[in-house]
């Protein structure tokens, strides 16, 4: 992220102000560390963008997903893989099932 910053400054880029987890194979597959940079993004002591600027796309895997909102200073997106459940096994799981862990959270700005 500071190389980022510095690189859109020398280029007249102007500021990051977002940064998203996505296209680089399941983020939540690597939880802790991903966990580790999203808090040093978040936390004053870090970046301190703001936790609605940093988000965390998901398939979701949910365990990781709860850990993700107990732990994390940002957002979360999930991207259901199928229209319906039938579809969506043995892929992924079903939409049901990580919709109802979605619900479940607290603080709910985990949640985008």
């Amino acid at each position: 992220m500071v190389i980022a910053k510095r690189v859109a400054a020398k280029e007249g880029m102007g500021r990051v102000t977002n940064v998203v987890f996505m296209g680089m194979g399941e983020p939540l597959h690597n939880v802790d560390a991903v966990i580790n940079a999203v808090n040093i993004l978040t936390e004053e002591a870090g970046m301190a963008l703001s936790h609605n600027k940093v988000t965390v796309s998901t398939s979701g895997l949910v365990p990781e997903i709860r850990r993700f909102c107990r732990e994390a200073g940002g957002s979360l997106a999930v991207s259901l893989n199928a229209t319906t459940d039938e579809v969506c096994v043995p892929r992924c799981l079903p939409a049901h099932v990580v919709i109802t862990s979605l619900v479940q959270y607290e603080p709910p700005q985990c949640l985008v």
